[in-house]
């Protein structure tokens, strides 16, 4: 039997710290998530590996480190955006 919540201890400190993830609130939640519960029963061992994982209906999870990458570019662009709205809008 697989101890789900220490393989997710790891896969914080071991994918997302040591490569420079340090938002406190994103390792909690990522320590959080029981990420093996969205995995088909037969791969949820592989379900803390640094590596996609199919979820079902022909879709994959990200590997876990590209979770809190891609919605930290989400949020860069947004705020990239309105910045260059307000100084648009600024100029006129």
């Amino acid at each position: 039997m697989i101890d789900f919540d220490s393989a997710r201890d790891s896969m914080v400190e071991h994918q997302l710290a040591a490569r420079g993830i340090e938002r406190a609130r994103v390792l909690d939640a990522m320590r959080y998530v029981p990420r093996h519960a969205f995995v088909p029963e037969g791969q949820r061992h592989w379900a803390y590996s640094d590596a996609p994982l199919p979820i079902g209906e022909h879709q994959t999870s990200s590997q876990p480190y590209r979770n809190p990458t891609l919605a930290r570019s989400d949020i860069e662009r947004a705020l990239g955006d309105s910045e260059r709205r307000f100084a648009h809008d600024f100029r006129q």
